[in-house]
Parts: structure tokens; sequence; C-alpha cells
């Protein structure tokens, strides 16, 4: 009868009781310092990745626009250079090419600072990348029509979706601000003066 109740105390428990058990040790883990890290770098990379798809393609259009502008500025300072001013007028000429190149180069900065990198990227380029990821999309999914739905839809959408971001990020920096508190009262009771027994004392 010993063996019998030794062995059953050595069988293991059913899978559902693993199953919850693996649960709370997982949950007990993302909670922890080292779980919040892991969350922080997985919400910044998702941040990433979600900005992308917003925004990625409206980037793409508008930088598309940069080498016609190049291209509009050139034939620009050619029409100033052949028919608009005589060359030999120095400062007329001067003053009509610097105009144009000031704006050109005003409209070059603020390109730069939309995140422009210097290099041409055409609309025909756009256009392949688009019809690249629509056909991934059709391979291994149905397209969502709701996400790629225009006007002021897609606004909504994207909204809503910074939203929960912006949501997300709050409550991760309230956990993180949980776990700071919970290490500054730790250290504060690690630094209490341990009180002396009283016969120690009698005996000093």
């Amino acid at each position: 009868m010993e063996r019998k109740r030794s062995i059953r105390r050595r069988q293991k428990p059913p899978f559902a009781e693993r199953a919850k058990d693996h649960c709370r040790n997982f949950t007990a883990f993302m909670f922890s310092n080292v779980g919040i890290i892991f969350l922080v770098v997985l919400y910044m990379i998702a941040g990433a990745f979600m900005f992308i798809a917003i925004e990625g393609n409206e980037a793409l259009e508008r930088f598309a626009q940069i080498p016609s502008k190049r291209n509009e500025t050139a034939m620009k300072l050619w029409q100033i250079s052949c028919c608009e001013v005589n060359v030999f007028n120095k400062s007329i000429f001067e003053e009509k090419v610097g105009h144009e190149i000031r704006a050109y180069q005003e409209k070059i900065v603020l390109w730069a600072r939309r995140g422009w990198q210097g290099s041409d990227i055409t609309l025909e380029r756009v256009a392949r990348r688009r019809a690249m990821r629509a056909k991934r999309r059709a391979r291994t999914e149905e397209r969502d029509y709701s996400l790629q739905t225009k006007g002021d839809t897609k606004m909504e959408i994207s909204f809503i979706l910074c939203a929960v971001y912006l949501l997300l990020g709050m409550a991760l920096i309230a956990m993180c601000f949980n776990l700071m508190q919970k290490c500054v009262r730790g250290c504060f009771h690690c630094a209490k003066p341990i009180p002396v027994p009283m016969e120690e004392e009698a005996e000093g």
C-alpha cells in the first residue's frame, strides 16, 4: 500500500493544471523587471511598424515629387538665363537666379526635416511597392478593406490606432513607476538601523 501511495504522489499533475501553472509563471515574469523591459522594447518595435504602415505610403508619395521639383527649378534657371534676363546684366541676373535657388533650398530643408535622406524615389517605384504588397497580402489572406479606405475613414482609423498605442504606453509607464516604487521602498527597509538587544547594551 505504501508503494502504491508513493507512486500516486509521484504522478504528474494533469495537463490543465500544468497549463495554469505555466500561465501564472509567465504572467508573473511579464510583470517583473525583465518582463517589463521586454514589453517596452516590443512596444517600441510595434509602434515603429504601425507608424510606417500609417504614414509610409504618404511620405513616399511626397518624396516622389522631389525630382520633378528639381527639374522645374532647373528649367526656370534655364529660362531666366536664356530668355528672361540679359546675362551681361549681372545684378538682375544674380537676383533672379538667387531667388529661385533660395526657394529650392527652402524646399530641400523642409523635405529633410520630414525625413528625406537624399535618395530619389519615383512614383513608379511607389506604385511597384504597393503592387508587391497587395500581391503578398492576396497570397496569404484576404485584403482588409477597412484599413485601406480613403478619406476621412482612413484618418479616423489612424487616430484610433494612435490613441490605443498611447493608452498602452501610459499603462507601461504606470507599471514601471510601480516597480520603481517597490524597489525604492525595499532599499529604505534595508537601510533602516537594526535594533541592538538590551543585554548587549548592558554588557557594553
